[in-house]
């Protein structure tokens, strides 16, 4: 078990939200997990930005909010993982998780357990470079952008998940099954997320 939760502003709103309410949404999340923290977002320059670490969010967010160089920009990405399949010390199995190829870069927070994805990997000829499951989200749909990824992940891996994606061109996508994932609008042209629903009313203010 795992929690995500994130943010999406539309292109030309100002909304953005401070990092000490980022940081409350972590640590609201780490009642889902506390072997890592990770926070990614699309910086102005189409760039995306990951921080992370095998912290839980209470210690993790102090150097989070304080640390200068790391953006908030339009559209953030939260995690708090409770670590089953790979090692948190080891950065590339934390969240967000990342892949990029000639085609894209993606990144993933992902909420669930992924079937095997031996398959899946020699379709889309790509190397795995983490143990975590979640990496396979990441690299099929930088492979193949979101509509094919989500089909092949549908057809050759399967799982449960409740994820969001963030594309290096400011697309975003976020899918669910069975796995909490609930949705609200704190300001016009803003959406956020959180596995939480709670902490999308208390902190952002949000209409769920």
């Amino acid at each position: 078990m795992c929690g995500i939760g994130g943010y999406f502003v539309s292109p030309g709103v100002d909304w953005r939200p401070s990092k000490e309410s980022l940081g409350a949404m972590l640590v609201s999340l780490m009642t889902r997990g506390r072997d890592a923290t990770g926070f990614a977002t699309l910086t102005d320059e189409n760039n995306i930005c990951i921080y992370k670490g095998p912290l839980p969010a209470d210690d993790f967010k102090e150097a989070f909010i304080k640390d200068d160089t790391v953006p908030v920009g339009r559209i953030g990405l939260l995690h708090a993982r409770s670590a089953t399949i790979g090692d948190p010390n080891y950065p590339e199995n934390n969240h967000p998780v990342y892949y990029e190829t000639g085609n894209d870069y993606v990144a993933v927070v992902h909420n669930g357990t992924m079937g095997p994805g031996v398959k899946a990997w020699e379709q889309i000829k790509l190397q795995p470079k983490a143990q975590v499951d979640s990496e396979i989200i990441a690299a099929s749909l930088a492979a193949l952008g979101p509509i094919e990824g989500l089909r092949l992940l549908e057809k050759e891996v399967g799982g449960t998940a409740a994820f969001a994606a963030l594309f290096q061109n400011g697309d975003l996508l976020l899918a669910k099954d069975t796995n909490p994932l609930f949705m609200g609008v704190p300001s016009p042209g803003v959406l956020v997320w959180s596995s939480i629903k709670e902490a999308l009313i208390q902190i952002w203010g949000a209409e769920v």
